[in-house]
């Protein structure tokens, strides 16, 4: 089997020129990189396994310089958000990993590039990108003016149509298992979920089919689930006078303001409605924001989602993988329950 140095030799580069043209990082010519590939194919060339893993745990301070960028292309103006925000984690996360990695992160904002007179392909030519993370381009990423062969793509948050690139996301139906077995824990018997039917398709289905396996394992139907593409707080609340959970588990923060401004008391709140006199339910929310007090459900650790996209993005990159793969990989992290105010255990 060739090592570096043989393949450099047959390619007539320096052993270091080689390994910049396999890992698809700046500093040789396309030519020198297609002809580094070519002979690295035909003589079945495979990079060393324990000098790979060696060499990613060089001390930082022995680090080179960051060689790369890669790119961020989101519908939003990520850096604009709150760091405590789904976006704002999201981005540290996808940062700090791709620091740790010698990459620098840098963002194209959809509404910026379309209008802009350079074209989004010159602009990442320029920067030498070739690996992008994609967020919120469901909608956009077919009308992507790029040569989709010549990077890699790693969506975050919300796949893109047809599930065409490898995609990073919380594990939405753990979620709503986690908050229910919690529910449980604390004392609830009738959790009830109430989901906004307009949600991406890939968490709504996980949550639903999440709770309705929870119901069917416990031997009864339990509360009906709430799934609404009408949804609001009229839908909201008629669901719940109608079916009278003890507990609801939500992904809407707006849903504990229409609890209280009906009437309906939730544990540990400071607004307590008119007077509590429509009903007591405890509230889980799916997606804490780490900058709430006082509420229980889920911290879906978005930060680490953020972690996880690039560390994939970097390995399809290490490993040339450019274009859309034949077989998308899903990655999905657990998120972590919090107990709070808005659930406390239930004496009986």
């Amino acid at each position: 089997m060739l090592n570096i140095r043989e393949l450099a030799q047959l390619a007539s580069v320096s052993p270091g020129a080689a390994s910049l043209a396999l890992r698809g990082r700046p500093g040789v010519s396309e030519t020198t990189r297609q002809r580094v590939l070519k002979l690295a194919a035909e003589h079945g060339y495979k990079p060393n396994p324990m000098v790979t893993a060696l060499m990613s745990q060089v001390s930082t301070r022995l680090r080179r310089r960051v060689e790369s960028i890669v790119g961020l292309l989101s519908t939003l103006d990520v850096k604009k958000y709150p760091l405590h925000s789904t976006p704002g984690l999201f981005l540290k996360g996808i940062t700090h990993e791709a620091g740790r990695a010698g990459f620098l992160v840098e963002q194209f904002c959809h509404v910026h590039f379309t209008a802009a007179e350079v074209p989004l392909a010159r602009m990442l030519d320029a920067r030498r990108i070739r690996g992008l993370i994609l967020h919120q381009m469901q909608d956009d990423f077919d009308a992507l003016e790029i040569d989709k062969d010549q990077f890699a793509f790693v969506a975050i948050g919300v796949p893109v149509p047809g599930s065409r690139v490898d995609f990073v996301c919380n594990d939405h139906g753990h979620s709503v298992q986690l908050a229910t077995q919690n529910l449980l824990r604390l004392g609830y018997r009738r959790p009830g979920l109430a989901l906004d039917g307009n949600r991406p398709e890939h968490a709504e289905s996980a949550m639903l089919s999440a709770m309705l396996l929870a119901q069917f394992r416990a031997g009864n139907p339990g509360v009906p689930p709430l799934l609404s593409k009408d949804w609001g707080p009229e839908v909201f609340l008629a669901w719940y006078r109608r079916e009278k959970p003890d507990a609801i588990i939500c992904s809407d923060h707006l849903a504990l303001d229409w609890l209280r401004g009906a009437g309906v008391r939730v544990p540990g709140s400071s607004k307590r409605g008119r007077s509590g006199s429509n009903g007591n339910v405890a509230f889980a929310h799916l997606d804490l924001d780490p900058g709430w007090k006082g509420i229980a459900g889920i911290d879906q650790c978005n930060d680490q989602v953020g972690a996880a996209a690039m560390d994939l993005l970097i390995s399809l990159l290490n490993a040339n993988r450019y274009g859309l793969p034949a077989h998308p990989r899903t990655v999905k992290l657990q998120g972590e329950w919090h107990d709070g105010a808005t659930a406390p255990p239930v004496r009986r």
